[in-house]
């Protein structure tokens, strides 16, 4: 109740507590890929005037500057105590002012630049986990044969990012003064600054993994500028709270534009991305095969029957089995689609507005219908049903489109099947816009149909209290009988933050009565006169916000803390609520759930800890891959247990399919090939893992582009053989058809053919024709045209 007590002891001060609780501000080379190393006075450093003479009279006569002149360059650079900070600005800006050949550059940028070997924050060698930034400066700065005292100095800079000095960072840099050869001076340097570290009143002594830092991930960056960005609707966020050793790699195929849609095949792997690119690579080496250009951005890639589609932004669907693509179906009544699968010649697409429907060879809507949820990404099809997932969970329509079952989970973006189970990844969705999402984010803040988030921003402990009828949630009394619970509560105890935040959600539905939302000055430890805060309040998806703050003139309660009132309300719960379920508080959620096709009864939940963008499972079907952000789950066994995490390196896999010993995945937009055979995990296991073949689209290998009208197809020859095919008018529609009189053809059957080069009375020469779904045709080879 209200007049319940503080626990007396619930704190300990804590005078000088240094903890990285932010990405904001830490790390800052980490993310900024291949770069040249940016001395932190660099801008005030004078250049040497002995190379830029050097410089001048090598490249004197305008020509470019051969690879002896290079190596002439960095020999000067060497003399006396190595390669000094204003050398190295030197050089950088020889590099960027004359031109030099292909070699010589090469051989001066390798030694000038700052390479990262990888993308995530850390690095593990022999099983030890040490930070990569500063490995990597290590490694930069030793090119000259030694680190010098300047060079320390930079190397302990770069670990004294963020609030302090971490455990992982000293052992990174105890562990670059055993491997590399240090002047006198730096090893000195170095020493005395790790006895400074080691007498501060640092954080937990020998626990680095506590120190990691929360790296979060929203869906709608992985699409940051596309204006068919679909993923918004959904909104879900992820978060990840340690780092996994990165996985090794076959090949790292560069896409060039955001990649959604893979496909992998007996001897080819397939990606798509949204600037409308649809590569084939080799699945073993990721050499190039072909290009298809495409007029869409692509959602997905789907396989059906030996024949494969693209399904794009904009509903179109390609037929890339032929030589070159062609459009095949135009789903009607999606303006935007997310996602679209095919059975035999049946074809399910869902939509961002939580539709989904099936549909003909034609692309012609049979039925469609609104689940019970506001979104819905995954859909799959088989020869009995259609499988849709959204916000509330999984339901399954037969093809008649009658609900067989509904499946009440947390938000469902990404689903996988196999012959009897549906696997549907699960996912939270963001309460709120701005600067305070990223901070529920990184804390892994949970939602439901009321939240109530407090942030400020300094390390004073605010705390958010929230009553209703007699229960009172706050640090107290983390959970409610209701179902209301205090899962984020920062800044007390023994870790500070300088950008809080605290979270009060309802798992299942509120009950009703009248609702005061609360925050209380705990410990005004900064000693601000004034702190100012805001309270994000969403209740069934409305949203509020109330700025408030605390100051000298507000008097302290009876418990003699400061408090401030955000928000009273009224609730009453609605009936569809309870239809729909959503009072179950023990909901999957942050997992993957194994659903069996026949009774919708949930088989097994494989607990990932994040919300899962992506699934699949092997090609034996024991083991399942989960995507969390940056990394992949491995579970096997009945009792689904993680048999490893292992990193991408490069971002958060969207989709992947297994084959055989290689997983392939698409992040950002990357297209890699994963070895997950146990001798390669087992390798990444110990930070050994390799990082493949990198590469990159061959703009020598023409782009093939989609048949855009009959002018683009090749004229028949006189003596040319194949199935004759007519274009003829049914009601409103083009359809086209086999000439009667050909044997073993029904001339009343449509045929699957491209929309866009259909003209009245044209005909067309086909190779051959498959029967799909019991009913049409799909074309067998290249289509030609008859006079």
């Amino acid at each position: 109740s209200a007049s319940k007590p503080f626990p007396p002891t619930r704190r300990k001060k804590v005078n000088t507590i240094r903890t990285k609780m932010s990405t904001t501000g830490s790390k800052r080379k980490a993310d900024t890929g291949d770069k040249r190393a940016q001395e932190p006075k660099e801008k005030k450093l004078k250049l040497k005037s002995k190379l830029l003479n050097e410089a001048a009279a090598l490249a004197d006569d305008g020509s470019r500057i051969l690879l002896a002149g290079a190596k002439k360059l960095w020999k000067s650079a060497l003399d006396g105590w190595g390669v000094t900070p204003q050398e190295f600005a030197t050089l950088r800006h020889i590099l960027d002012k004359y031109k030099f050949t292909k070699a010589a550059r090469v051989y001066l940028d390798s030694l000038v630049t700052k390479h990262r070997s990888g993308t995530s924050m850390y690095k593990y060698i022999d099983g030890k986990r040490f930070d990569r930034s500063c490995l990597d400066l290590a490694a930069h700065l030793a090119k000259d044969g030694s680190i010098s005292k300047p060079d320390a100095e930079q190397i302990w800079e770069d670990v004294l990012d963020g609030p302090g000095v971490t455990q992982c960072e000293a052992n990174t840099v105890r562990y670059v003064m055993e491997k590399y050869d240090l002047s006198h001076g730096a090893k000195t340097f170095l020493k005395s600054k790790l006895k400074e570290w080691g007498k501060s009143d640092r954080t937990t002594t020998g626990s680095s993994a506590a120190l990691s830092t929360p790296v979060s991930m929203n869906v709608e960056s992985a699409i940051e500028n596309s204006d068919q960005s679909v993923w918004h609707h959904a909104a879900a966020t992820f978060s990840i709270t340690s780092e996994a050793p990165e996985a090794a790699k076959v090949f790292e195929f560069d896409m060039g534009s955001k990649a959604f849609g893979i496909f992998v095949d007996d001897e080819s792997c397939y990606a798509g991305d949204e600037s409308g690119l649809v590569i084939k690579l080799k699945k073993n080496t990721g050499d190039i095969v072909s290009q298809y250009r495409l007029p869409m951005g692509v959602k997905c890639l789907v396989g059906d029957d030996g024949y494969l589609f693209a399904g794009c932004n904009n509903g179109s669907v390609y037929d890339l089995t032929g030589k070159r693509p062609r459009l095949v179906a135009e789903l009607e009544d999606f303006s935007q689609v997310l996602w679209i699968d095919m059975y035999d010649g049946n074809a399910a697409a869902s939509d961002a507005d939580g539709n989904v429907a099936l549909l003909n060879c034609e692309g012609e809507t049979i039925w469609k219908r609104k689940s019970a949820g506001e979104t819905g990404w995954m859909v799959r099809v088989d020869q009995e049903a259609v499988y849709h997932g959204h916000s509330m969970g999984i339901t399954k329509y037969s093809l008649e489109g009658e609900i067989e079952w509904e499946v009440k989970t947390a938000e469902v973006l990404f689903g996988w099947q196999d012959k009897n189970f549906i696997y549907a990844g699960l996912v939270e969705t963001a309460c709120f816009d701005g600067e305070i999402a990223k901070r529920l984010s990184r804390a892994g803040a949970k939602s439901g149909i009321i939240v109530a988030s407090l942030m400020w921003n300094n390390r004073d402990d605010l705390d958010l209290h929230v009553y209703v009828n007699d229960e009172h949630i706050y640090y107290g009394n983390r959970r409610s009988e209701s179902g209301g619970e205090l899962d984020v509560d920062m800044n007390a105890g023994m870790q500070f933050s300088d950008e809080p935040v605290e979270n009060i959600y309802w798992k299942g539905i509120p009950p009703a009565g009248t609702f005061k939302v609360e925050v209380v000055q705990f410990n005004n430890r900064t000693g601000h006169a004034r702190v100012p805060f805001e309270v994000h309040l969403k209740v069934r998806g409305e949203t509020k916000k109330f700025e408030g703050c605390f100051s000298k003139e507000i008097e302290s309660g009876q418990s003699g803390k400061k408090k401030i009132t955000a928000f009273e309300f009224q609730f009453q719960p609605k009936s569809d609520e309870e239809v729909q379920g959503t009072n179950n508080r023990d909901l999957p959620e942050r997992a993957v759930v194994k659903i069996d096709k026949k009774t919708g009864s949930i088989t097994n939940t494989y607990d990932a800890g994040s919300s899962i963008p992506s699934t699949t499972t092997s090609t034996d079907g024991k083991s399942l891959y989960a995507a969390i952000p940056r990394a992949v789950k491995c579970f096997n066994g009945p009792d689904a247990r993680v048999c490893w995490t292992l990193g991408t390196g490069t971002g958060t896999a969207m989709s992947m399919q297994a084959s055989g010993k290689h997983l392939y995945a698409v992040c950002g937009s990357k297209m890699m090939c994963l070895d997950i055979s146990a001798e390669a995990v087992k390798k990444a296991q110990k930070g050994a893992a390799g990082s493949g073949r990198q590469l990159v689209r061959d703009s020598k290998i023409q782009e093939t582009k989609a048949v855009e009208s009959a002018g683009d197809l090749e004229a028949a020859g006189v003596d040319a053989k194949g199935v004759r095919l007519k274009c003829i008018k049914e009601g409103s529609k083009l359809r086209v058809r086999p000439e009667p009189g050909q044997h073993g053809f029904n001339s009343s059957w449509n045929c699957q053919f491209p929309r866009n080069i259909r003209q009245m009375g044209a005909r067309f020469l086909v190779d051959n024709l498959v029967v799909a779904g019991g009913n049409y045709y799909r074309l067998g080879g290249e289509i030609k045209r008859l006079s």
